[in-house]
């Protein structure tokens, strides 16, 4: 182990800007109203001070040498087989989390970290967000860092003198060109950027009449009385900008989150560096891998181009730091992500389908008595025009057929394949001894007719297998139970 690691040290002095640079950002997130209020304040009352600017004035300054101080006091340093960690300005605080027991290690990296050569490690262990650690190093030392933690189990294993100067092997597997990012942007769910644009939109207006007592409902009320006005052109070309608006969006969102993306295999997982701004690397361990699935909307199955997600096992927190989607730009990419889980299952085996007595039970239930009931209550309001509500238990046909007409479930001795999806596609594979528990579920309608819905357990979420025959349920019940028992 390098000798530097075992002696207490503080984090480079560089890091301190990281420090106040957050601090700041936190501070005009909190005070943004106030300080455009400030701004905004009439003339000749720039002389005089309010008690409230005194009072945040203050807070500003506490907060900025509480952040200093919180930094001088963190310290760090591997004393034997663990990370030890003391932090604490009015309460002192000692973590010490065992090198075997870390599951990742996540390096991010953005503009400002690049400008000063530092880099940030994000150390994630079993049990709650508390015992995350961060620590900021320069570059060269994050690497090393990174490297020893990585390769401390192998290096534990083997002796120290022989395996002290090996570093982790890493093979890149795939990047992403220019021309994959444009079609990632290009495919992406435009009417998630133009709701998140909408959504900014009035949060900027709501906080704004907090902050400067004006009115805003006037310009919503002039929107619509001119929408109500205008011809079909003029609305169609509102359409159309606004469609290209959220296209841009989509475009730069993906850029900034896909931009310089790299995927390598090392040791013991995949990395992941992503980020155009803020380069954020992620490493997902083999062994915490319960499933693999990946989808695409109608545009990008076309294409076709996926989006690839790791299921791994850990509590809520861990899941959400750990997941990331893969955009796959080439179909043989699939299978070199598959190939240490388990390669993707012959299509032409035999197969179980979705009953058709699934379509008849989803048209009702989601179809015909949502729309009787919003066609009552809207025709009462509306008129007429409620007629439109009507068209909800045919999207319902639709779509109970369509995947009805697309689900497969493959099986073989080891794992399970499932292929799913309305408009677009989606696919999972999952070992059976990655399952947790199994559960058979009937409702009245499935009990008449002698059909089931499987449910399959994993330590992230539960995989369904929806309106089977009932022999087939219990089949794959007892099989997928046997498997578990058996630990092979």
């Amino acid at each position: 182990m390098p000798e530097q690691w075992q002696i207490l040290r503080r984090q480079p002095g560089s890091a301190l800007f990281i420090v106040l640079y957050k601090t700041i950002i936190q501070l005009l997130r909190m005070l943004w109203p106030l300080l455009l209020l400030w701004f905004m304040r009439k003339p000749g009352n720039e002389a005089k001070i309010d008690p409230w600017e005194i009072g945040v004035g203050a807070i500003s300054i506490g907060v900025f040498l509480l952040s200093i101080l919180t930094f001088y006091t963190f310290r760090f340093c591997i004393q034997g087989e663990d990370l030890v960690v003391k932090k604490g300005v009015l309460v002192r605080r000692q973590i010490i989390m065992p090198l075997h027991r870390i599951q990742a290690v996540h390096v991010e990296e953005n503009w400002l970290h690049q400008l000063l050569d530092l880099a940030q490690i994000s150390l994630d262990s079993p049990g709650t967000e508390e015992t995350e650690v961060r620590i900021t190093l320069r570059k060269r030392d994050a690497e090393s860092f990174r490297q020893y933690i990585v390769g401390h189990a192998r290096v534990k294993q083997a002796s120290e003198a022989s395996e002290s100067n090996i570093k982790p092997k890493e093979e890149i597997l795939f990047q992403l060109s220019t021309p994959d990012l444009f079609k990632l942007g290009l495919s992406a769910n435009h009417l998630e950027a133009f709701f998140i644009m909408l959504a900014f939109g009035f949060s900027t207006l709501d906080n704004l009449e907090r902050a400067i007592n004006v009115e805003f409902s006037g310009v919503m009320r002039w929107l619509s009385d001119n929408a109500a006005s205008s011809t079909a052109a003029a609305l169609l070309f509102v359409a159309i900008a606004i469609l290209m608006l959220s296209m841009v969006i989509s475009i730069i969102r993906i850029v900034l989150q896909y931009g310089r993306f790299v995927f390598s295999e090392v040791d013991k997982g995949y990395r992941i560096q992503s980020g155009l701004i803020n380069l954020k690397e992620k490493l997902i361990p083999f062994r915490k891998v319960q499933y693999i699935s990946w989808k695409a909307n109608w545009l990008r199955s076309k294409l076709p181009i996926f989006m690839l997600h790791f299921h791994v096992i850990g509590d809520e927190n861990m899941r959400r730091k750990w997941t990331i989607k893969i955009p796959i730009t080439q179909p043989e990419f699939v299978d070199k992500l598959l190939t240490y889980y388990h390669p993707q299952l012959d299509a032409a085996a035999g197969y179980l389908r979705v009953h058709p007595k699934y379509i008849v039970r989803r048209v009702l239930l989601a179809g015909l008595l949502p729309a009787a009931l919003f066609f009552t209550i809207g025709y009462l309001n509306f008129g007429w025009m409620a007629l439109w509500l009507l068209l909800l238990p045919i999207y319902t046909l639709i779509a109970a057929w369509l995947f009805q007409r697309k689900f497969r479930l493959y099986t073989d001795a080891d794992a399970l394949q499932v292929h799913r999806g309305v408009f677009g596609k989606e696919y999972i594979v999952l070992r059976w001894e990655n399952i947790q528990s199994v559960a058979i579920r009937q409702g009245i309608y499935q009990r008449r007719h002698g059909l089931a819905t499987l449910r399959l357990y994993t330590a992230d979420k539960f995989i369904s297998i929806p309106f089977i025959l009932v022999a087939d349920a219990e089949q794959l019940r007892d099989y997928a139970i046997a498997k578990i028992e058996s630990g092979k």
